[in-house]
This record gives C-alpha cells, sequence and structure tokens, in this order.
C-alpha cells in the first residue's frame, strides 16, 4: 500500500471516529487517488454514505467493489440492505439468497430474510427462513418471538408454545415472548400460566401497560378480585386516563359491594369516553341494585341505542321490562 494511500486511510478511519463523516468521505476518496482498485477502501465509502443514508451512493461503491470481487459477502450484504432501504424488495432478497449460497451456516441472515419475507406477506418462506435461523441458532430470541407470532396467527398454537415457551424460561428479560405466551395461556383460560408470563412480561418491561392490563383482566376472569383491584389501581397511577382501567376497575368495585367507588370509576371512564357505552350498562346494574329505576332505566337506554353487543341488549331489555313492570 502506498504509504500516501495509508496516510489518508488512516485520517479517514479518525474522522469516522470523531464522527465527522463528510470528512472521512473526502479522507477515503484522496486514498483512492493513489490505490483506486484498493477495494477495502470502496467498501468502507459505501458505509459511510450507507450510514448518512445516501443508499443510491452506497450501491455505486458496493457495485464497484462486486464487480472485482463478486464472492465479497459483506458487500452483498449491505447492497442487500442499501437496495431494501430503497424499496427494491426483490433484488434485495435475491442478493440475501446469494450471500447465504456463500455463507450458509449464517444464522442472522435467515432471520433477516425471515423478516423481509414476511414484509412481503410471503408467510411460508418467512416460516421457513425462522426455523433455519433457530436450527443454526436455537437462542435467537427474535427469531422465536416472530416465527411464534406467525403460528399463533395461523391457529398453530402448540407449535407457538413449543418455540416460545423454553426460550422465555431461560430469558426472562425478553419480554415479548412471555407477552405472547400470556396472551396464548389467558385465550385458552389457563389463569395460572398466563399470569406467570403477564408477571414476566410487566417485570422485564415495567413500561408494558398491556401486560399490566391484561393481567388485571386475567386475575378478574380467575375470581382474583384483591389481584385484580391492585393491578388495575396500579395501571391507573401509569395511566390516569385508561378509561378502560377505569372501567375494569369499577367492575371490581361492584363486584365487593362497594358502590360509591364503583360509581366514581364508571363515570371517571365516561369522562375520558363518552363513548365508553359498557360503562352505561355498568352505572345502570349499579342503580337498578339500589332500585334507582329512573337513573337505571336512563343508563341503559344510552347504552341500548349505541351498543351493538346482543348479550349485552338482550339483559338491557330485561332489566328494562322489569324497571317498567316495578314502575307499574
Amino acid at each position: 500500500m502506498d504509504n500516501n494511500e495509508n496516510k489518508f486511510i488512516t485520517m479517514a478511519l479518525e474522522s469516522e471516529q470523531a464522527g465527522n463523516k463528510t470528512e472521512a468521505i473526502n479522507f477515503y476518496l484522496k486514498a483512492l487517488e493513489f490505490g483506486p482498485e484498493d477495494l477495502s477502501i470502496w467498501y468502507k465509502l459505501g458505509l459511510i454514505h450507507h450510514e448518512m443514508n445516501d443508499f443510491n451512493k452506497a450501491l455505486e461503491c458496493y457495485d464497484k467493489v462486486l464487480v472485482s470481487a463478486p464472492e465479497f459477502v459483506d458487500a452483498i450484504l449491505s447492497s442487500a440492505n442499501a437496495n431494501y432501504s430503497l424499496g427494491n424488495i426483490e433484488l434485495a432478497i435475491e442478493l440475501y439468497e446469494q450471500a447465504l449460497i456463500l455463507k450458509p451456516d449464517y444464522s442472522d441472515l435467515y432471520y433477516v430474510l425471515g423478516t423481509v419475507y414476511f414484509d412481503k406477506q410471503n408467510i411460508e418462506k418467512s416460516i421457513e427462513c425462522y426455523k433455519k435461523c433457530l436450527a443454526l441458532n436455537p437462542v435467537n430470541l427474535p427469531a422465536a418471538q416472530n416465527l411464534g407470532s406467525m403460528y399463533m396467527a395461523g391457529g398453530e398454537i402448540e407449535e407457538a408454545v413449543k418455540i416460545m415457551e423454553p426460550l422465555a424460561e431461560l430469558h426472562s428479560d425478553f419480554p415479548a415472548l412471555s407477552y405472547n405466551l400470556a396472551i396464548i395461556f389467558h385465550n385458552s383460560k389457563n389463569y395460572e400460566k398466563a399470569i406467570e408470563y403477564y408477571k414476566k412480561a410487566f417485570k422485564a418491561a415495567p413500561e408494558m401497560e398491556d401486560a399490566l392490563f391484561n393481567l388485571g383482566l386475567c386475575y378478574i376472569e380467575d375470581g382474583n378480585f384483591t389481584q385484580a383491584m391492585m393491578s388495575m389501581r396500579k395501571l391507573i397511577k401509569m395511566v390516569p386516563d385508561s378509561a378502560n382501567a377505569h372501567y375494569h376497575l369499577g367492575r371490581v368495585y361492584a363486584h365487593e359491594d362497594l358502590y360509591d367507588q364503583a360509581h366514581e370509576q364508571f363515570e371517571k371512564a365516561l369522562e375520558l369516553d363518552s363513548n365508553f357505552y359498557l360503562a352505561n350498562f355498568s352505572l345502570g346494574e349499579l342503580f337498578f341494585n339500589k332500585k334507582r329505576y329512573d337513573k337505571a332505566a336512563a343508563e341503559f337506554n344510552k347504552c341500548k341505542n349505541n351498543i351493538n353487543n346482543d348479550e349485552v341488549n338482550e339483559k338491557i331489555d330485561t332489566y328494562l321490562k322489569t324497571i317498567l313492570a316495578q314502575n307499574n
């Protein structure tokens, strides 16, 4: 390597480390004046353009490399990534596949390709790639999460659990796995398992409001109203304007015969969302139980005129018939 070329490469690297990409580009271009066929410089130049989101410039550099070194895997992958960013999806896939021929044991590349196929809605190819990724690297958590989610969406629940549960047990710091498992167990009414995984998800990601909310719902469905109350109160502290949390806390209070507290929570839910008609229904039940039939009828009618739920409307009709009989 020419001394001048080496000098400018050193200066370029120093500029990169200092975060001055434009200056680094200029030094690499100077280096190329002394070593125009140095493919490593062309590749580094492409990477800087890539980092600056100038994908067309990056591709010019990668192409320069690949003309002379068609098996330069990193350049192939970088070219694939740049094409993907430009929306040239088919070409990106072709390049990823080309890289896999050269590096068939590159597990992360199967993960990337699986994600690209998923974006194209080619679910079969996406699943195939994620499975190959996990065969090479069984602890690739994002691949396991994505594959498990796809099995969930396709109704293959046993396959989803088989993929996700062993990894969720080993990696409690990856909340998406625990959360999806909790959803599966919740839907199958395995409340013990659902609660376990909602807790794990929330512990790993205390900002995960959905995990805490669903944990509260799970406790309600399992009949553990004390824990449900605690979960919903905690959620309201996190998200005071959650109409859903106020509504379900009201349900818990109503179940525990704490009518004033329930009333307050249902009113709060409606204050936050005036179209929250289930809160009208629950208020109607509260008033009915207190034999305040006029107020109950008013709330039931607000709900009946606006909600499309046959089960709820049947209950409302029963209540209204009872109220009418009482008034007569």
